[in-house]
């Protein structure tokens, strides 16, 4: 039986789903904002705070990249600071708490699990927070 034979018994094929692949090349998050703050408690207490947030990486086709599934988020004090106190999220932002005053820069770069690739960091521009004077 030949497969002209076979479409004419009515036999047919499932349709091919193509399977997709991460990315090797991981996209790096875009416009990240370093955004210190100086919160106040309930108790009144004062706590020198860093908001980091950003937008998620595109893909080739411009659209959000699916495959990130999370982020790694680091800061430093100053020019010359070292990057440090890595938090690992999965939504587009970060806080760190009683950082103290001074000038602070972030940096953020996207994960992909399911390949355990990382984008290369992307970098905020300087967010300044000066001492209170009680």
């Amino acid at each position: 039986m030949g497969k002209f034979d076979l479409i004419e018994s009515g036999y047919s094929l499932s349709p091919f789903t193509a399977l997709a692949t991460p990315p090797l090349v991981v996209p790096q998050p875009h416009s990240v904002i370093c955004n210190p703050r100086l919160l106040q408690s309930s108790d009144g207490s004062l706590s020198y705070t860093i908001d980091v947030s950003w937008a998620a990486p595109l893909n080739l086709q411009g659209t959000r990249e699916v495959w990130v599934t999370s982020y790694y988020v680091e800061f430093k004090r100053g020019d010359s600071g070292a990057w440090g106190n890595r938090q690992e999220v999965s939504q587009l932002y970060a806080r760190y708490e009683n950082v103290g005053s001074g000038t602070f820069y972030a940096r953020v770069a996207a994960v992909v699990a399911a390949n355990g690739k990382v984008s290369q960091w992307r970098e905020s521009g300087a967010g300044n927070l000066t001492t209170v004077q009680a």
